[in-house]
């Protein structure tokens, strides 16, 4: 947030989302810390499940880094159709998050401590495009860094 933040400058808005309070406390004092502050730098909590509290097209560019994989399936498809409501037309997504290479045996994608750590709720690629193709996005770009983690990821 704070990159995008320095990017959009005093006439733009970064905002931040976590469902922690904790997290978001923690946010804004690191904010304040660079001399960031409202409006131009906000935290929200809230959870990804729910309707985001976040007006309809009002967003040029969504951020989300290792996020997706940790929610329910449920959730990726409700989050993807909240991005695409709040973006404005033209508007990006740049989604950086954990892609399993093979569909998971639910020895993995059952466990609470795999999920967790990132790895129980990893979708593969094709999952992604699917996804996003459901709640509206078009022309969407896909870059593989061909780092593996394991022989799932």
């Amino acid at each position: 947030l704070f990159l995008a933040a320095s990017k959009v400058g005093l006439e733009g808005k970064a905002i931040g989302l976590d469902m922690s309070a904790d997290m978001i406390k923690r946010a804004r004092a690191n904010a304040a810390g660079r001399g960031l502050f409202p409006p131009n730098v906000c935290f929200v909590q809230c959870s990804l499940t729910d309707t985001l509290p976040i007006e309809s097209n009002s967003i040029d560019c969504v951020l989300s880094n290792c996020v997706i994989n940790l929610l329910p399936q449920s959730g990726k498809n409700h989050i993807f159709k909240e991005i695409y409501r709040v973006l404005k037309p033209g508007g990006r997504l740049v989604l950086d998050d954990i892609l399993a290479k093979v569909e998971l045996p639910s020895l993995i994608r059952d466990n609470v401590k795999h999920y967790i750590s990132c790895i129980g709720g990893a979708i593969q690629m094709h999952e992604y495009n699917e996804l996003m193709k459901s709640a509206g996005f078009k022309d969407s770009v896909f870059v593989d860094s061909l780092a593996d983690l394991n022989v799932f990821l």
